[in-house]
């Protein structure tokens, strides 16, 4: 993923199907988007990618975790060098 601004105009994105935090909080840390699937119906038999969403108990908890890590990140500041 760190390459892929370099061959691609525009943003970049990560689509989440994992069922911890791990590699969305890389990609926040990384600078990219997140898509994360969300439901309400967990386990529904024509649902597609009902594994790995976060649902309404864990939303909040899912973007808590990437504000913290963009407010770990900080900033950067420029300095002058005179």
């Amino acid at each position: 993923m760190d390459r892929m601004p370099e061959l691609f105009a525009g943003p970049v994105g990560y689509s989440d199907h994992t069922q911890d935090m791990t590699l969305v909080l890389a990609a926040v840390r990384a600078g990219n988007i997140v898509e994360k699937h969300i439901t309400y119906r967990f386990q529904h038999p024509d649902a597609q990618d009902w594994k790995d969403p976060v649902g309404p108990d864990d939303f909040a908890e899912f973007v808590q975790k990437i504000r913290d890590v963009e407010a770990a990140l900080g900033r950067p500041v420029r300095k002058s060098r005179l």
